[in-house]
């Protein structure tokens, strides 16, 4: 009776501290399916979205307006001195007398621009599709990005590098669109849900936690990207026994057992003419799956590939300016090799990227080959390997590197 009474007390104070959004228990309604399942009125809260600028100086996060009821604002804490000024206003980012409901934001490179996603609608897990608008500091106006599509149906946008453009994925093709100008270009074409590009379909967010699928080159002119090729992926139905009386027919893209996944390539889309040139990597796009692509410079990408029994890594770079595609690093194990990489920069999870180190020359990988899991450094030109963690003892995660440090957690005494 003592242990049960500790557990109850306990969760009042959990539910009254607020870490549940609740409404006040006392003028609360009977509890509903709706409340429970079709609202975030119980939803936990989690940190804010941070964004560091000013070269570690400054932050900015969301958080709620004290001057307007309900709506949320950009907000700036400077490190030293301590100092909290408003970034972006709540009355900035109103539309029609409707504040803004900031999901999450991005600034642009030179930090004029701020990138706000809203009015997020799931796809398979999590909300990856809504509305986008851009909030200029400079000229203290507010656009929305992609207005002539249909609401709640843009993903991934993100800045260019000159913070001329943003580019994002409408309908399975990839677009760029001139702020200045509001002139939207449309790069790929055969996007039509069977053919993907710049998004995944079920089976890599499912093996590879791969949602985002496209990134700007270092100087802007180009957009590396992955294209799926789904169309031989049969259909499964599922049933929706809970949003009504009667059941629903939900149809899945879904390949079952044995039968095979979609295939997948890469390619490089030039701004200057909108054409795509495919990375041709060695394997069959159906015996092979990328899980990883990224810029190392401006004329170099590393590329992740890895085969459907996922027990062999292979790392390749290629070079665009001179069409050339070299094997740097292969990896082999008996049982499957683990591609998961924390993502040290936003913790997302689905990012593979490598962990680049020596001015872009080298990258980290973490493997299990000598029996532990351990970090080594791979040399980009040549492929020479260097464990960096020798010890008897497990590697957890990455957390950080410097110039001449790793940071890492593991428990090397008891794990």
């Amino acid at each position: 009776m003592k242990r049960l009474f500790i557990t109850f007390s306990i969760c009042i104070l959990v539910i009254g501290n607020g870490f549940l959004k609740s409404q006040d228990i006392a003028d609360s309604k009977l509890l509903t399916i709706d409340r429970i399942f079709n609202s975030n009125e119980f939803t936990q809260e989690r940190p804010p979205v941070v964004q560091w600028i000013e070269n570690g100086a400054s932050y900015v996060r969301v958080e709620k307006s004290a001057n307007t009821e309900g709506a949320y604002e950009l907000v700036k804490y400077s490190v030293d001195p301590y100092r909290r000024t408003i970034f972006v206003s709540a009355e900035s980012l109103t539309v029609n007398s409707k504040p803004i409901f900031i999901e999450n934001f991005t600034l642009s490179g030179d930090g004029s621009k701020v990138l706000i996603f809203t009015n997020s609608s799931r796809v398979w897990r999590t909300n990856t599709k809504g509305d986008f608008w851009v909030y200029d500091l400079a000229a203290n106006s507010l656009r929305q990005i992609g207005k002539q599509f249909k609401s709640s149906s843009l993903m991934f946008a993100k800045f260019d590098p000159g913070n001329k453009y943003v580019a994002y994925v409408h309908d399975f093709n990839i677009y760029i669109e001139d702020f200045e100008s509001g002139v939207v270009t449309q790069l790929t074409r055969d996007g039509n849900g069977k053919i993907i590009n710049g998004t995944f379909d079920w089976v890599y967010e499912e093996e590879f936690g791969k949602r985002d699928g496209f990134s700007w080159s270092p100087d802007g002119k180009s957009i590396a990207f992955w294209q799926l090729d789904a169309s031989q992926i049969g259909t499964y139905f599922m049933i929706n026994n809970t949003d009504s009386v009667y059941s629903k027919i939900i149809p899945v893209q879904y390949p079952k057992v044995g039968q095979e996944p979609s295939a997948a390539r890469v390619g490089l889309i030039s701004l200057s003419d909108a054409k795509v040139r495919w990375i041709n990597v060695e394997g069959g796009m159906k015996e092979n799956y990328i899980p990883g692509l990224q810029w190392v410079n401006q004329d170099l990408l590393l590329i992740q590939q890895i085969n459907r029994k996922q027990n062999q890594l292979t790392i390749w770079t290629f070079k665009p300016s001179a069409d050339l595609l070299s094997k740097k690093y292969t990896e082999k194990d008996s049982t499957w090799v683990d591609i998961e990489y924390p993502d040290i920069s936003s913790n997302i999870w689905g990012n593979n990227d490598l962990v680049l180190s020596d001015k872009g020359n080298s990258f980290l990988r973490m493997s299990e080959t000598d029996g532990w899991r351990h970090v080594f450094k791979i040399d980009i030109n040549t492929g020479d390997k260097i464990l960096l963690t020798p010890g008897d003892f497990d590697v957890a995660s990455l957390l950080g590197t410097s110039k001449k440090e790793i940071y890492f957690i593991a428990s090397p005494s008891n794990s």
